[in-house]
């Protein structure tokens, strides 16, 4: 999946705009997926990314929103059942292991 600038602009508030509304600091998501706070913060801007790693961070982000009773903002890319796209390798975002 290739995103141009407006769609990749697009999707980093989007991730961002769901991360401030969980409320949590970096160092707690980087715990609970596996890795650190300055890994988080670079997928939060799609920067060096694995291309499962924002769907991994969006999976997150919308489960624990929903379980805290909160609506995620909607995603213009990272859309639809991931297990539907050829090019994910859907094993490693069920994990839920970030890079």
């Amino acid at each position: 999946m290739s995103l141009n600038k407006k769609e990749r602009e697009r999707t980093i508030n989007e991730l961002q705009s769901n991360f401030r509304l969980l409320g949590k600091s970096l160092a707690e998501v980087a715990i609970q997926l596996g890795t650190t706070p300055q890994r988080v913060a670079e997928i939060l801007k799609l920067e060096n990314v694995a291309i499962e790693d924002p769907w991994i961070l969006r999976q997150y982000l919308n489960e624990q929103l929903v379980q805290m009773g909160r609506k995620p903002f909607p995603y213009s890319k990272l859309t639809g059942d991931y297990h539907a796209y050829w090019f994910l390798n859907s094993s490693i975002i069920e994990r839920q292991v970030l890079s």
